[in-house]
C-alpha cells in the first residue's frame, strides 16, 4: 500500500495531483448520466420559446402575461442554484444529484397535465428550482469523480450537450407542432428526465466528498469501485483543507443562510471574479443574441437573411467547444478564459461598424461567437475547481443563480442602452464590461490545471 501511495503520489508545481488513473468505463457512465442532465438544462431553457404560443391559444393569455413565463421559470432557477447549490455541500452530492433531477422531470411533467394558467407557472417554478440546481451539482460531481487527466476535455466536451439539446428541442418542437398543443413538448421534457431519475440512483456518492465528512471507509470502497485504485482515501486527499466548508452536525436552514457568507469568506477575490466573469458572459450573450434579428433588419437585412445570419453564428459556438477541449489543458485554465473574454469584446466592438459588410459581420461575430463558447466551456471546468470540497458546489450554486437573475434582465437593459446610445456605444460598453473580466481573471484568478481538487 505505502510503494503504491507513493507511486500514485506526484508533484506538479509542488502542489499534490492526483495518480494518472485511466478512464474507465465508469467514469465514462457517470460522466453520461450526468451530462444528460446538461442536455436538458439546454432543451429547457429554449423549450419556453415553443410553449409560449401555444400557450396562448389554448387559454387566450395576453402577451404580456405569457413574458412572464420565461421569468417565472429563471427565478426558479436562481432558486434552484442556491437551495441545491447548499444542500449539495450539506447533504451529499447524491442526493442533490438524484434531488434536482427529480424535481425538474415531476414538475415538468405536471406542467403537461395544469388545468389553468396559474398552477401551470406555479409547476414552471418548481421545475426551474430543479433545474437550477443542477448545474452546480452535476458539475461539481463529474469534477470529483472524472480522473485529473482528463477532467478539464471532459467537463469541456459538455458544451457538445448543450448544444445538442438547444437543437433537439427544436427539432422536437417542430415535429410535434401539427398537434398545436404545448402539453406534449413538456411530456417530451418531462418523461426522459424521470427515466434519467431512476438511473442516478444508482451512482455513487463523491469519494472526496465523503473523506471531507469523515467517512474513510467508505471512500475507500468507491475508489476502488469507480477508479479501480487500491489507495486508502486519507493518503489520496491528505492535502485536503474541509476546515472552510460546513460542519458534519450544521442544521440546513441555518448552513443554507450560512452559505453565501461562507462562500465569500473563503476567498472574495474568487468569488467577485467568479460572479463576474459568470454573469458578464451570459449577461452580454443573451442581449445580443436576443436582439441580433432586429439589429440585424434595423439596418437592412431582410428578415429571412437575419434568421438565417442567427441560426449560422449560433452553430459556431460548436467549433469554440471543440477547440476548448484541447485548449484547456494544454494552455490552461487562466489563461485560456481571460483571453476569449478580451477576444470576445474586440470582435463585438469591430462588429458595430461592419453591418454594411454581410461577410465582416458575419466572420466577427462568428468569431465573438466562437470565444464566448470557449469562455463557457472553460467556466464550467474552472469554477468547480476554484472552491474546496464542501463548498464547491455551493459557490457553483449561487453564481448560478446570481447569473439566471441577472440573464433575466439582459434583454431589457439591452435595449435600453441601445436605444439611447445607439449600436456602437452598446458594444463599446460590451467591450469594457468583457475586458474588466479578463483582468480580474489575470488578477485574481489562479491556474488549476493539472491540480488536485482540494
Amino acid at each position: 500500500m505505502v510503494e503504491e501511495a507513493t507511486h500514485f503520489n506526484k508533484l506538479q508545481g509542488g502542489r499534490s495531483v492526483l495518480p494518472d488513473i485511466a478512464l474507465r468505463r465508469s467514469h465514462i457512465w457517470i460522466y453520461i448520466v450526468g451530462a444528460l442532465g446538461y442536455f436538458f438544462d439546454a432543451f429547457d431553457v429554449l423549450l419556453a420559446s415553443y410553449v409560449i404560443p401555444l400557450i396562448g391559444q389554448e387559454w387566450n393569455v395576453a402577451p404580456s402575461m405569457l413574458g412572464w413565463f420565461a421569468t417565472v421559470g429563471f427565478l426558479g432557477m436562481a432558486v434552484g442554484g442556491i437551495l441545491f447549490g447548499s444542500l449539495g455541500d450539506l447533504v451529499g452530492r447524491k442526493k442533490a444529484f438524484i434531488g434536482t433531477i427529480f424535481l425538474y422531470s415531476v414538475f415538468s411533467l405536471l406542467c403537461a397535465a395544469a388545468p389553468n394558467v396559474t398552477l401551470l407557472f406555479l409547476f414552471r417554478f418548481i421545475a426551474g428550482v430543479g433545474l437550477g440546481g443542477c448545474l452546480p451539482v452535476d458539475m461539481a460531481m463529474l469534477s470529483e469523480f472524472m480522473p485529473p487527466k482528463y477532467r478539464g476535455k471532459l467537463i469541456a466536451f459538455l458544451g457538445v450537450f448543450w448544444v445538442g439539446g438547444a437543437t433537439t428541442v427544436g427539432f422536437v418542437s417542430a415535429w410535434l407542432s401539427p398537434f398545436q398543443n404545448f402539453r406534449l413538448i413538456f411530456l417530451a421534457a418531462g418523461l426522459p428526465v424521470l427515466l434519467i431519475f431512476f438511473i442516478r440512483l444508482a451512482i455513487p456518492e463523491s469519494p472526496l466528498y465523503l473523506y471531507c465528512k469523515g467517512k474513510v471507509k467508505e471512500a475507500n470502497v468507491i475508489l476502488r469501485k469507480v477508479h479501480g485504485i487500491e489507495m486508502d482515501a486519507g493518503q489520496l486527499f491528505e492535502h485536503n483543507d474541509s476546515g472552510a466548508g460546513f460542519k458534519n452536525n450544521e442544521k440546513i436552514v441555518k448552513g443554507l443562510f450560512a452559505s453565501l457568507l461562507k462562500v465569500w469568506r473563503f476567498n472574495p477575490g474568487i468569488t467577485l471574479m467568479v460572479w463576474y466573469a459568470y454573469a458578464s458572459v451570459l449577461f452580454i450573450y443573451y442581449g445580443v443574441i436576443l436582439w441580433l434579428p432586429k439589429i440585424l433588419i434595423a439596418n437592412g437585412y431582410k428578415t429571412y437573411a437575419a434568421f438565417l445570419f442567427t441560426s449560422y453564428i449560433t452553430l459556431i459556438g460548436l467549433l469554440g467547444v471543440v477547440l476548448c477541449i484541447f485548449l484547456v489543458d494544454k494552455m490552461g485554465r487562466k489563461w485560456s478564459l481571460a483571453l476569449s473574454f478580451i477576444f470576445m469584446g474586440v470582435a463585438l466592438f469591430a462588429f458595430a461598424f461592419t453591418l454594411h459588410a454581410p461577410t465582416s459581420s458575419f466572420i466577427l461575430l462568428g468569431t465573438y461567437m466562437f470565444f464566448e463558447s470557449i469562455a463557457l466551456a472553460i467556466l464550467y471546468v474552472y469554477i468547480p475547481e476554484c472552491y474546496p470540497t464542501l463548498l464547491r458546489v455551493s459557490g457553483f450554486g449561487w453564481a448560478t443563480a446570481i447569473t439566471r437573475i441577472t440573464s433575466d434582465f439582459s434583454p431589457l437593459v439591452f435595449a435600453a442602452i441601445w436605444g439611447k446610445l445607439g449600436l456602437v456605444n452598446t458594444m463599446s460598453i460590451a467591450m469594457i464590461t468583457l475586458a474588466i473580466a479578463g483582468v480580474l481573471i489575470l488578477r485574481l484568478g489562479k491556474e488549476t490545471k493539472g491540480h488536485l481538487l482540494s
